[in-house]
């Protein structure tokens, strides 16, 4: 998230770099279009704005399009549209540092849950950069983390889970993939007794230019 208020609030702002981001031991839930996150330690600059807060605390509800961030001393207000989350049921996450300067951006993650419909995937170990320093561009050209990650990105995971699947989704998608081995995945798809384990283990990718490269253990 699938960090999700705050962070794709300015991870998804466009800026002439990124925006300038420091935030330590970040944790938080998404559950029923309400979400609520605490961190230590969060400073960040938006446009004409800078802010630091030391134990802070982020609450939104998607109905009223309003992202509230404070701690102890200040509180901030601000509008905007949740309807980016409309494919989530419900997430959570813990252990989050994000930090940017004006051309570089890092996130990491010790734990992540997320809830698309009724399918439930863990993520351990999640670790994001992007970097465009040496991408070519305007000074006054609008940029956005988004772009960087399609840009330029390394991605690593060390575990994925998907703790549940849709089974018949599941087998269409493998039959379609693998039309020489039908009869033997229909077999399969008919043992009720049959298990789909599904782990990924120490995925990692990098982005250059857009195109995609990476390995991963399944």
């Amino acid at each position: 998230m699938k960090l999700l208020a705050l962070l794709i609030l300015i991870s998804t702002s466009a800026f002439a770099g990124f925006p300038i981001i420091d935030i330590q031991d970040l944790e938080g839930t998404y559950l029923d279009e309400k979400g609520a996150a605490h961190a230590q330690k969060a400073m960040y600059v938006l446009p004409k704005v800078e802010i630091s807060h030391a134990d802070i605390d982020v609450n939104f509800n998607k109905e009223e399009k309003k992202l509230r961030i404070s701690d102890p001393n200040t509180s901030v207000v601000l509008d905007f549209d949740f309807s980016f989350l409309n494919i989530f049921k419900s997430f959570e996450f813990s252990g989050v540092e994000i930090k940017s300067t004006d051309k570089l951006f890092w996130l990491q993650s010790d734990q992540l849950n997320v809830f698309i419909n009724r399918n439930e995937y863990q993520v351990e170990d999640l670790y994001v950069e992007t970097d465009v320093r040496n991408i070519p561009a305007q000074d006054d050209e609008d940029i956005s983390v988004v772009d960087g990650l399609i840009l330029n990105a390394i991605l690593r995971i060390q575990n994925l889970r998907f703790k549940t699947v849709e089974k018949a989704e599941f087998f269409d998608d493998l039959r379609q993939e693998n039309p020489a081995k039908i009869a033997e995945l229909n077999k399969i798809e008919n043992n009720q007794n049959k298990g789909i384990p599904l782990i990924v283990r120490k995925l990692s990718y990098v982005v250059k230019e857009g195109k995609f490269t990476g390995k991963a253990l399944l």
